[in-house]
Order: C-alpha cells, then sequence, then structure tokens
C-alpha cells in the first residue's frame, strides 16, 4: 500500500512514550497537518464541480466521446464520494480531518497515538483509492496503457554514463591488475544491469496483460502492445542485457558500452511505439495546428518587415532579417518529419497533410533566407509568399482531418458499430462455447475435470450477460408475429445457466444437451444481427442517396460474388449429403437464413459445425448480409 501520511503523523504514531508534559508539544504540527488535509478536500471538491460543469457543458453542445464523458462522471462521483462526510470506520477526507482534530484535544497517550494512526491510515487508503482512479481515468480517457519503459531508458542511460566514467579509469588493465574497489565498482554496476533485465521482463508482463485486456474493447492498441513485445522478443533484448551484465563482471566495459547502446536504442524504439499507441490523435492534430499558425505568423512578420528594407540599405538588416528566417525553416523543416510520421489513429483519407508541403515550405524559407544574405529583397519576399501558401494548404487540410474526427457520429453509424461489435463477441463465444462442449462431452459422471468446466462455463455466461441484448427482427413484428418473451440470447443465457448447473452436478449428458440448445439460440441470435445489420445498410445507404454522397462498394470477397438468385437458394446442388437437410435460406427477399428441417438440437449444433467449417466465418457473414440487402432492395422496389 501507498503511504503518504506525513513524517509528524507517521513519528507521532510510532507509540514511542512521551512524557505527559510534552503532549501539547505535537499539537501546532498536527493542526498544520489538519489545515493541509482540508486545503486538500477544498480542492478535491472544487474539482468536482468542475468536472460537473464540464461534462455538463460537453453534453449540453454534443461533443465529447461517450465513454470518456461517462469515465469523467465515474471520475466525479468517486471523488465527491472522498470528500463527503464518514461514517463510522469509512475512510474520507473530512473523516481524516476529524481524527486529526480529535488528537489535537484528547489527553491520553494511548488516545492521541489511536487518532493519529486512525489519520493515517485513513491517509493511505485514500492514496490508494486515487491511484486506482489514475489508472481508471488513463483508461478511459485516452491513456490507454499504464506501463511503459521510460523508467527502464532512464536507468539505462545512467548505467551507460557510469560504464564510460568506469571504462576511461580501467582502460588497458587486465581484471587481475585492478583494486578490490574497482572490482566491487564492476560488480555492482553488472548487479544493476542485471536489474534492468529483472525489470524488462516484469514490464514485459504487464503490457502483456494489458494487451490481453483490451483486445475486445481496444484491439488497435492491443495491436500496438503486441508489435512493441514482438519487436523487443525478435531483438533477444533479455540476452543483450544478460551480455552487457557479463562483460561489466569481466571487466570488458567497451563491449558492456556496445551492448548497453543496443539496448538503450531498443528501449526507446518501444517506448515511441507505446507513446504512439497512447496518442490521442485529435490533440495531435490541434497540436499540429497550432503549430503550423505560428509558422505562418511568423513568416508573415518576417515577410512584412522584409517589405521595409531597402535595397540600398547597409547589410546589417538583411542579415538579422537573414538570422530569423534561417530559424523559421528549421522549424518547418522539422514540422515536416513530424508530418512524416505514419499514425494508424488519423482519419483514413487520400487527402491528408503531406510533409512534401511543409518541406517545400521550408526549402522556399531556405532560400530566401540565401537571398536576404545577398540583399535580393524582391527575390526574398517572393520566396516567403510561397512559403506561406505551402503552409497554407497544410492548414486546410489539417482541418479537413479535425473535422472528420470530431464529426458526431449518426446514431445509426452507432447501431451499427454496436452490432458488428456484438457479432464479433458472439462468434468468440461461440468458439468457445464449442470447444468447451467437446470437452464435456467426454467427460464421465462424477469426473473432476468437470469442477474446472463448470469455472470455463461461469466466464462464458459472465460474457453473455454482458452482451446487449438485440431488439426482435422487425419482419418478425411486420408479419403480425407476436413478441416472443426472450430475446434468442436471452434464451441462451438460460440454457448456458442450465449447463452451468449439470457441470455443477457433475452430469456431463445433461450439461451437453443445455450447450447444444444454447449453441443453436446463439446462431439464430447471430442471423438476426446480421438482418438487423443488413437493415441499417440499406438505411445507410438511401440516405447517402439522399445527400448525394457516392454508394459504397460491396465488401470484397477472397473469391468471385455469385450471381443473386431470384429465388429461393437450395444448398442442396452446392453442398453434399451431409449438408442436404439445409432446405433453403430465403435471403433473397431479406429473411433470416433459417433451417426449415426437423431437427432436435444437437444436429442442428452439428448442421452448423459443417456449415460453419464449409464457409470461412466472414464469408457466411457478408454473404448473409449481401443477400439480405438484395432482398430488402427489391421489396422497396
Amino acid at each position: 500500500m501507498n503511504r503518504i501520511a506525513s513524517s509528524i503523523l507517521l513519528a507521532l504514531a510510532l507509540g514511542t512514550a512521551l512524557p505527559a508534559a510534552d503532549l501539547a508539544a505535537p499539537t501546532r504540527p498536527i493542526r498544520q497537518e489538519e489545515s493541509r488535509q482540508k486545503s486538500i478536500a477544498t480542492q478535491t471538491a472544487g474539482a468536482v464541480k468542475d468536472l460537473r460543469n464540464l461534462v455538463e457543458e460537453y453534453e449540453i453542445n454534443g461533443i465529447g466521446d461517450p465513454e470518456q464523458l461517462a469515465t469523467m462522471r465515474e471520475l466525479s462521483r468517486a471523488l465527491d464520494a472522498m470528500v463527503a462526510p464518514g461514517s463510522g470506520d469509512s475512510a474520507t477526507m473530512p473523516w481524516v480531518t476529524q481524527r486529526l482534530g480529535s488528537a489535537r484535544q484528547v489527553r491520553e497517550l494511548e488516545q492521541v497515538l489511536t487518532q493519529l494512526r486512525q489519520a493515517s491510515d485513513g491517509q493511505s487508503a485514500l492514496v490508494e483509492s486515487l491511484n486506482k482512479l489514475i489508472q481508471a481515468a488513463k483508461n478511459g480517457m485516452g491513456a490507454r496503457t499504464t506501463t511503459d519503459f521510460k523508467k527502464l531508458i532512464n536507468e539505462q542511460e545512467k548505467l551507460g554514463e557510469l560504464t564510460e566514467k568506469l571504462g576511461e579509469e580501467l582502460v588497458g588493465k587486465d581484471k587481475d591488475e585492478l583494486t578490490e574497489e574497482q572490482k566491487a565498482d564492476l560488480d555492482r554496476l553488472a548487479d544493476q544491469q542485471r536489474k534492468v533485465e529483472d525489470e524488462l521482463t516484469n514490464a514485459k508482463a504487464e503490457l502483456k496483460a494489458e494487451s490481453e485486456a483490451m483486445r475486445e474493447t481496444d484491439p488497435e492498441t492491443a495491436k500496438a502492445l503486441d508489435e512493441a513485445l514482438k519487436d523487443l522478443e525478435e531483438k533477444k533484448l533479455d540476452e543483450k542485457i544478460a551480455e552487457a551484465a557479463d562483460a561489466l563482471a569481466d571487466n570488458r566495459t567497451p563491449e558492456a558500452q556496445e551492448k548497453q547502446d543496443k539496448v538503450l536504442d531498443e528501449l526507446k524504439k518501444a517506448q515511441d511505439k507505446l507513446d504512439a499507441a497512447n496518442r490521442d490523435p485529435i490533440a495531435d492534430l490541434a497540436k499540429k495546428q497550432d503549430e503550423v499558425n505560428k509558422l505562418i505568423d511568423r513568416q508573415q512578420d518576417l515577410l512584412d518587415q522584409a517589405k521595409k528594407l531597402d535595397d540600398d540599405a547597409k547589410q546589417k538588416p538583411f542579415d538579422d532579417l537573414q538570422a530569423k528566417q534561417k530559424d523559421l525553416a528549421k522549424d518547418t523543416d522539422k514540422l515536416s518529419k513530424d508530418l512524416a510520421k505514419p499514425d494508424s489513429k488519423q482519419p483514413d483519407s487520400t487527402d491528408l497533410p503531406k510533409p512534401q508541403d511543409a518541406k517545400k515550405a521550408a526549402d522556399k524559407m531556405d532560400q530566401a533566407s540565401k537571398d536576404l544574405a545577398q540583399k535580393k529583397r524582391d527575390a526574398a519576399t517572393e520566396q516567403m509568399q510561397e512559403a506561406m501558401k505551402d503552409l497554407n494548404q497544410v492548414k486546410d487540410q489539417l482541418q479537413k482531418d479535425m473535422d472528420a474526427l470530431t464529426k458526431p457520429e449518426s446514431e445509426l453509424d452507432q447501431e451499427m458499430a454496436q452490432l458488428d461489435q456484438d457479432m464479433k463477441q458472439l462468434d468468440q463465444i461461440m468458439d468457445e462455447q464449442k470447444d468447451l462442449r467437446e470437452k464435456t462431452a467426454k467427460s464421465k459422471p462424477k469426473d473432476k475435470a468437470l469442477t474446472d468446466l463448470q469455472k470455463k462455463q461461469q466466464e462464458i455466461n459472465a460474457k453473455m450477460a454482458q452482451m446487449k441484448k438485440p431488439k426482435a427482427p422487425k419482419g418478425e413484428q411486420q408479419k403480425g408475429q407476436e413478441p416472443k418473451p426472450e430475446s434468442a440470447l436471452e434464451q441462451a443465457e438460460m440454457d448456458l445457466a442450465e449447463a452451468e448447473n449439470q457441470l455443477g452436478e457433475q452430469q456431463p449428458e445433461p450439461a451437453t444437451e443445455a450447450m447444444d440448445k444454447a449453441m443453436a439460440k446463439m446462431q439464430q441470435a447471430k442471423s438476426q444481427m446480421q438482418q438487423q445489420m443488413a437493415q441499417a445498410q440499406q438505411q445507410q445507404q438511401e440516405q447517402q442517396q439522399q445527400d448525394g454522397e457516392p454508394m459504397p462498394p460491396m465488401p470484397s470477397m477472397a473469391s468471385p460474388m455469385p450471381t443473386p438468385p431470384q429465388e429461393a437458394i437450395d444448398l442442396e446442388q452446392e453442398r453434399g449429403p451431409q449438408q442436404s437437410a439445409i432446405k433453403s435460406v430465403n435471403t433473397a427477399r431479406g429473411a433470416t437464413a433459417t433451417w426449415d428441417a426437423e431437427l432436435d438440437a444437437s444436429e442442428r449444433t452439428t448442421l452448423t459445425d459443417s456449415v460453419k467449417d464449409h464457409f470461412p466465418a466472414r464469408y457466411e457473414d457478408q454473404l448473409g448480409r449481401y443477400y439480405a440487402l438484395l432482398g430488402a432492395a427489391k421489396d422497396g422496389e
């Protein structure tokens, strides 16, 4: 646990026996600590108010990411709880202040120490809560990873400096010629280098855990972490660190320095990738916009000064202006390099700010600097004006990218994004459930392994419980059918709960039957989601047609898209006897793919698996959406 209690509290709460006459002595420092605690509570209350006002302003104006706003609201509530009056042993800031006040007022030594210990423990609990809030805020507000290599880079840089200094002292000496103190210095550096290896191992483990935790919620950042870790493994950084430590222990300082330089270089590259993963694209664009605006203002100011110069003037005014123009060219060249860095989080666009636009401006600025050195005023001002045109092009494109990033998503876009996420999550659950079903089917009653299988089923059930349950398909409602009491996912959830109970009773056969029923319901839910997605895509295309936007192309397939049939598709002609039970998939008129055969749950699951093996999952999904979209379009004619 992190401790933040002041040295006064720690000293007074140690339980050291104090004469009764000395009890009045600590009153002043305790009062000071009490005052500090009140001040922190006041600042925290102010932060709560500011956060609430900020969230309210964002919501009124319809800006801000919904997840980040939710994080801000949770942060506000958590901080508000910390400044609320405490009750009982609940550690809040006012509660800690009360303990400190009590410590000043009581006269018995034991009571003083009790109050101080409680205040110290309360402060520690608050610090622990604040640390958790900080990490949660980082995760929710864009700082997606809480682990990095900055500390390791610092330590490795210091080790490199110490190794270089010691190497200069030991140059030309064999190990047996060293003094005991010099040998101890080498051993100490070698031990410190090995600690870097241990810390790297821990950092990689933490990053791997963070990557796994965000694989579903933030796959892009998870991928960036995976790539950073993969690079470190491929470069065999652990081995290089160990080799540097061994070289230090053997007094091979030049070799150690070479290894240390390579280690430091790879750590910095890995840190760059982590920084890119945590980068906020909106903040980055805003920063670049500010840089471009400042460059334009500086160039305009220098242009105005250059126009006032007289060709017959002395060289000094030209030289002064030339120096400022040269600095401006260097800063613009730096901007062009920043723009050249790839950033996967920027919006997809064919007109991203091209680094060569800024590079052209930098070159023209540099030429203007040379012209000023030769007192060529007109040539210099012409180059300055051309440079400003290039910078304005960069400025305009940055604004387009900012508009693309900050444009609020429509409800339809949000619905489609949620459906896509739900389908991916359902696919993962179905794969896990299929694997669990196979293991359960191979088990015997009262098998000890069933306990572990029950735990796995609990994990799957927890994921199902977190899924957003879809509404009943509109097609069913339009046909006049009564809405079902539960959605297919809710029915699947109940079947999975039954499977969990049967596994707890160590009965694999009824557990397997419950799993089969659940799998059939999940397949039905997936088909419903596909239909909803197709309807949403159709609605989106209609809106785009009304707005005069070009129609997006159909998703590309690895193999050519089959010609859409006019009637129901007979899969008996296309597939083998094993799949002939599938009589028709009438997606040509917008209906969900359904099983017409009279099959029980286990046979439907087997059939589903065989179809899944026949077509890749993504192809099957896209095919279903494509035919549903065609059917919806045909019905609209």
